[in-house]
């Protein structure tokens, strides 16, 4: 798995027929669509949650493969909200879908429980403040007793 990009077409994939056709509805009536605030703020909530969990994250605004699901529905909800259709079709499986996801990145990605696969080279990777990785090896082998650990 690698890290990916949520991208406005790649959402678009995943939008029913009559969410799409509201979107597009709101982008003919002369309105912005909400489309790219919606994707670059689940992007970064995403990405914060990983920082949380002490995830290395990817280069720029990409997201974990495995939260790709995750990203979709929170963005489809959000975007679901902010559209003038938004009582027709909305759903509760929508609601669920969103509650679900922000469950899972609140439970097992902020905590460091979901297995994250690092981005794809050392260079893309940024660690978050304070999770930085040290490892020494030597040769040699230090036995620790109870005595040298009294006071710590």
């Amino acid at each position: 798995m690698a890290w990916i990009e949520l991208t406005e077409s790649l959402l678009e994939d995943r939008l029913t027929a009559d969410e799409l056709s509201a979107l597009k509805t709101v982008s003919v009536s002369g309105s912005a669509t909400p489309l790219a605030d919606v994707v670059s703020g689940v992007t970064n909530e995403i990405r914060g949650y990983c920082s949380a969990g002490g995830y290395p994250r990817g280069a720029g605004a990409t997201i974990p493969d495995e939260l790709l699901e995750a990203a979709v529905a929170i963005s489809r909800y959000r975007l679901i909200v902010r559209l003038p259709a938004q009582k027709m079709l909305m759903t509760e499986d929508r609601r669920t879908e969103k509650n679900d996801a922000i469950q899972m990145l609140r439970d097992l990605v902020a905590t460091g429980k979901l297995g994250i696969e690092d981005p794809a080279t050392q260079a893309d990777a940024v660690r978050p403040p304070g999770h930085d990785i040290s490892v020494v090896v030597d040769g040699t082998q230090t036995e620790i007793t109870r005595h040298d650990m009294r006071g710590l």
